[in-house]
């Protein structure tokens, strides 16, 4: 599938001033309510870093680790630098830990006005600080300590060749106009021997269209934005390629010999149901049941 052409940020639909407004209550939703959210974060990163070591066949500690793709809050490079790792996290998008009057307008001028007002919003509120020590607490340590982010694009790394252990990325790929330029560069950073995990959410999945309405929970996971005549209309808060399963299968084998491309998928009794009434009535066809209910699809490769 060829993707669209890539962002300028982050965010960059188009949703006027009204749907800006619901997609800022949604997401006021999402944060304020973000058990779901700290037990996906969780469960991911604690199956990265036991399949990590088990491919290594030895314990993270002491590895220098890059997250790209860190996000704002850096959760990632947290979790790594608090298992004994040097983490290094990398994004486009680099946000201050301090937001001053200055900072914040440089923000705005970097990122735009949408971006600067979710975080400024998200820190006022003490959002990041509730999802930190619920994260803490989920995962048994006194506390995260999120490394310095350094300013990167995923394409375009500005690190030696061969100079770091663990690349990880968790829900980049499906952002990136190019990811096939992306992970040449991924892999070019990757000492021999070394390991790279991706984490990425394909767009047919339940959570493919991070579509606010249903990352708050407001409407179950309905796949509305790949039905043949849904119900309701379904909108992103960010740019995504459309790629599917089969996209990054093909991609991965070509460019990163040997890797391991699997989907994850966590039974839900519920959303399968919601799933076959769907199928049944025409509604996804052309998409094959395993992509419609993967929720991540995990690339492994050692160097």
């Amino acid at each position: 599938m060829a993707s669209p052409p890539g962002p300028s940020g982050y965010t960059t639909s188009k949703l006027g001033a009204r749907g800006r407004l619901r997609e800022y209550a949604r997401l006021v939703t999402v944060h304020r309510n973000p058990h779901r959210d700290v037990e996906a974060v969780a469960s991911t990163l604690t199956r990265a870093i036991d399949r990590i070591e088990a491919e290594l066949g030895r314990p993270i500690q002491g590895c220098r680790v890059v997250d790209v793709g860190a996000g704002q809050r850096r959760i990632a490079a947290s979790v790594f630098a608090a298992a004994g790792c040097t983490a290094i996290a990398l994004d486009a998008e680099v946000v201050p830990s301090r937001l001053t009057i200055r900072t914040t307008v440089g923000l705005a001028r970097r990122e735009g006005a949408v971006r600067a007002t979710k975080t400024v919003a998200r820190r006022a509120l003490g959002l990041d600080r509730r999802f930190g020590e619920l994260l803490c607490a989920r995962l048994g340590v006194r506390q995260l300590s999120p490394p310095a982010s350094v300013c990167m694009d995923a394409c375009e790394l500005g690190l030696r060749g061969e100079a770091v252990d663990v690349v990880f990325s968790r829900c980049l790929f499906e952002h990136l106009g190019d990811p096939a330029k992306a992970a040449t560069e991924l892999a070019r950073v990757l000492r021999p021997g070394g390991l790279m995990y991706l984490a990425i959410n394909p767009f047919t999945g339940p959570l493919g269209a991070h579509d606010p309405d249903v990352m708050s929970g407001r409407v179950p996971m309905d796949w509305a934005h790949v039905q043949r005549c849904p119900s309701r209309r379904s909108t992103s808060n960010a740019f995504l390629n459309r790629w599917r399963v089969s996209d990054y299968e093909r991609m991965f084998a070509e460019l990163l010999p040997g890797c391991s491309v699997a989907s994850w998928s966590p039974p839900d009794c519920e959303l399968e149901a919601r799933l076959s009434q769907l199928v049944d009535a025409g509604e996804l066809d052309g998409f094959a049941r395993s992509e419609l209910l993967a929720r991540e699809v995990v690339v492994v490769w050692r160097k």
